[in-house]
């Protein structure tokens, strides 16, 4: 979608945005716009993706929404309306990512790696299904990672009247009804986005560590870098490994600037194998997509939630984006709009990044 972005010369900013200073606190791990190299092209850059996000919000009436901006590593601005980028907010989909750098930590204590099928990991869990075994033990960390594993069903959405806890995992019952529906054909090639490979890799990743998925990701990936904002949602924890995580915008870019960078193979260690060959030069990988570009890697992810029953009901949205140039966003917002309005942010922001 093609998105015709007005440079906002005269145009009225009713969100207020931050452009963070050295007067802020050293926690919050900011750039000083006075006095760092390129601190004009940071600044305009930062305002021009904030009032990218603003149009967006008042193009599709949004009530509430919140933006971060980083500059190679660097809280550059933020802002928001009717909520702060230092509030929780749930990330849906972005939960992918976490999940994927956690079972890679957790692959680093074992014996076992990428290519381990979920035979040798899980066992119980398949047995427990008629021909569990059989069609779900040859897949393999990798295929789940990337979703080339051959499932392909709508998972939850299928059992959503069946569903009366959505604050509990159940992440075994869920297991159980993947398990209803037999693979296609396990080539590792062919690519189907689907949530039940995002919630399979959260009981392997408690197979691998003995630990709840929640905290293990807690204590090994995100506590280290100062993140305070993350847990799963006490209202949406049926989400878990695949969609149950909140945080706030601020903080999914401290995730964001350590592991999705152009030296993120270097970081994660041994991580060849995980790109998956999509269409149009882009690549799906531990839970993002990504595109490789002359000046670097592209990283980036939607995340969108509507959900109508008798026992909950939500709408809510989320994406980020590191681009090749060094920016990075995050934000989240109320999801009041029509379905299908990530790649129109997606759009728009992107243009804000090429304009400068």
């Amino acid at each position: 979608m093609k998105i015709r972005i007005n440079l906002l010369r005269n145009v009225w900013l009713l969100l207020p945005i931050v452009i963070v200073s050295g007067c802020a606190t050293t926690s919050e791990n900011v750039i000083d716009v006075k006095t760092s190299t390129n601190s004009e092209k940071v600044e305009r850059t930062t305002q021009h993706l904030v009032n990218s996000f603003n149009i967006f919000m008042e193009r599709n009436g949004i009530r509430d929404g919140a933006i971060a901006v980083s500059y190679k590593g660097k809280l550059a601005g933020k802002a928001g309306k009717n909520r702060t980028a230092s509030e929780p907010a749930r990330l849906a989909s972005l939960s992918k990512a976490i999940t994927a750098v956690c079972v890679i930590k957790a692959l680093e204590s074992t014996n076992y790696n990428v290519n381990t099928p979920l035979q040798l990991l899980i066992p119980n869990q398949l047995n427990s299904a008629a021909n569990g075994a059989i069609n779900f033990g040859p897949i393999t960390i990798n295929h789940l990672i990337t979703h080339t594993s051959g499932i392909k069903i709508k998972h939850l959405s299928l059992q959503g009247r069946y569903i009366r806890r959505y604050n509990r995992e159940q992440k075994n019952w869920q297991l159980g009804n993947i398990m209803k529906h037999k693979p296609s054909s396990l080539s590792g090639r062919s690519h189907f986005y689907s949530n039940a490979n995002y919630l399979i890799l959260g009981l392997v990743i408690e197979r691998l560590t003995n630990e709840n998925y929640e905290d293990y990701c807690t204590r090994s990936i995100l506590t280290p870098l100062g993140i305070s904002t993350a847990k799963l949602s006490p209202r949406w924890r049926i989400l878990s490994s695949y969609a149950g995580w909140e945080m706030s915008a601020i903080d999914y870019l401290r995730f964001v600037s350590r592991y999705f960078t152009n030296n993120w193979k270097s970081v994660l260690g041994n991580s060849n194998g995980f790109e998956s060959a999509y269409s149009d030069g882009a690549n799906y990988g531990l839970g993002v997509w990504m595109r490789q570009h002359r000046q670097g890697i592209r990283f980036w992810h939607t995340g969108t939630m509507t959900w109508n029953s008798p026992y909950q009901n939500a709408r809510f949205a989320s994406f980020f984006a590191a681009y090749e140039n060094g920016f990075s966003v995050s934000l989240n917002y109320a999801k009041d709009a029509n379905d299908g309005r990530g790649s129109e942010i997606a759009n728009a922001l992107y243009q804000a990044i090429r304009a400068h």
